[in-house]
């Protein structure tokens, strides 16, 4: 019945509602709160509670609505991407969701192990901007498949907010010349923006956990102002021209 009403209440806006005020419509489904008004021309991005309950999306209003709107799930948002896949902490193989690799699964799960260390969920707390310090444990630290890159098309793997740390799972076609350009320059780019970037080689899975495990503690202990920006341990960027340029103008 909610899901019927709040599909009602989006439509009611649809028609000429560039400039309307959704706060109503859709507020209680932004994390932790909606702000005082929901334009549909802003561009800001927020956090939106998943209709699994235990996760969340980073995304536009647009975005928001374009999903409530879908006739496959109207009022309600696109399912999560992480409970799509069955129980990938009981068995990290894709069930339901083709789309996602072993590759990615087990990333998720090192993410989850880092974010439950107590010395990181106190560093997120104490020294994150909010709502970020809130963002913190295997549920909520961290979100999967959003557009976080100002210019670049496309979605990240895996973010963990607290330590605004971006994490990419790279698998064969990565190895690829002119993909490695690309990933070179989204590296680039991201850092540019403020981000901290970790490219995670399938080759490498069998490592995740120490490689993730690294990368969160090297956020952490990162000097001020200073990005990280790190491959794991036999991934083929890092004898990339770019990459390694990268690393040079990032040194302390």
């Amino acid at each position: 019945m909610e899901a019927l009403q709040l599909d009602a209440s989006i439509r009611r806006h649809k028609c000429g509602a560039k400039k309307k005020d959704l706060t109503t419509a859709v507020g209680s489904l932004v994390w932790p709160s909606a702000p005082d008004r929901l334009i549909v021309t802003n561009t800001d991005r927020l956090f939106w509670k998943l209709p699994c309950q235990l996760h969340l999306r980073y995304m536009s209003i647009q975005a928001a609505k374009r999903q409530l709107e879908n006739p496959k799930h109207p009022g309600t948002l696109s399912p999560c991407e992480r409970c799509s896949v069955g129980n990938y902490r009981l068995s990290p193989e894709p069930q339901a969701d083709v789309h996602r690799s072993y590759f990615e699964l087990m990333t998720w799960l090192a993410v989850e192990h880092a974010l439950c260390t107590p010395d990181v969920m106190h560093f997120i707390t104490t020294t994150a901007t909010q709502p970020m310090n809130l963002l913190v444990g295997r549920e909520l630290g961290y979100v999967v498949e959003t557009r976080l890159v100002q210019n670049w098309n496309g979605s990240v793997d895996v973010w963990v907010p607290g330590l605004q740390l971006i994490i990419q799972v790279d698998g064969q076609h990565h190895d690829l010349d002119d993909q490695q350009d690309r990933d070179a320059s989204f590296m680039a780019m991201a850092v540019q923006q403020g981000f901290n970037v970790f490219r995670m080689h399938y080759q490498d899975i069998k490592y995740v956990h120490a490689e993730v495990a690294a990368v969160v503690h090297a956020c952490m202990e990162r000097a001020q102002g200073r990005a990280v920006a790190k491959c794991s341990r036999s991934h083929v960027l890092l004898h990339h021209k770019q990459y390694m340029a990268l690393i040079q103008a990032i040194k302390p």
